[in-house]
């Protein structure tokens, strides 16, 4: 029976150590885990910022490209027209409006650049009512009247301005 007793006196002996020993190893390990729970909770919102960066540069790039259009419909159509080729640079200005009528509303745009793309809009349907009049002409010139000359070329610049901000917010480097 003293040896059943003297088991019994060292369970209770080494377990209340055991269990001193277990808490300690318990508060060390919610310890590591919270730690470790703070740092992944952290690489992931860099991950989602970064994410929002190259996802905020693609769409800047997707507006340059569409800027870039119009300016290429623009050309295609003062070419053309510059030819006489009158429906040809009809098609062109139709298409150049429907790519800056899907800029109008794009939020990557300034308050200022979307003025100035409204208004790109309305020299295309001016210049454009000119060219349907020019196609029913049969004695018309061969070429654009001046004034016609001078809104694309301040269309022009002034999607080329909206390019040249949009090329360098694509390529600026972000701190921190």
């Amino acid at each position: 029976m003293l040896a059943a007793f003297d088991f019994w006196q060292f369970c209770n002996d080494y377990g209340n150590a055991a269990s001193v020993v277990g808490l300690l190893i318990t508060i060390a390990g919610f310890a590591v885990t919270w730690l470790r729970q703070r740092t992944i909770r952290r690489a992931a919102e860099d991950a989602q910022r970064q994410t929002a960066e190259v996802l905020g540069k693609i769409a800047l790039q997707a507006l340059a490209g569409d800027v870039d259009q119009a300016i290429r419909y623009i050309g295609e159509a003062r070419s053309s027209g510059q030819g006489g080729q009158w429906l040809r640079a009809s098609d062109k200005f139709y298409e150049a409006r429907l790519v800056l009528m899907r800029l109008v509303g794009n939020p990557q745009l300034a308050a200022t650049e979307a003025t100035g793309v409204q208004f790109a809009i309305q020299h295309l349907i001016v210049v454009g009512r000119m060219i349907e009049m020019e196609k029913r002409d049969k004695s018309a010139t061969r070429r654009f009247p001046e004034p016609s000359i001078n809104k694309l070329d301040e269309v022009v610049q002034t999607l080329g301005g909206i390019r040249s901000r949009l090329t360098n917010a694509v390529l600026e480097v972000p701190h921190g």
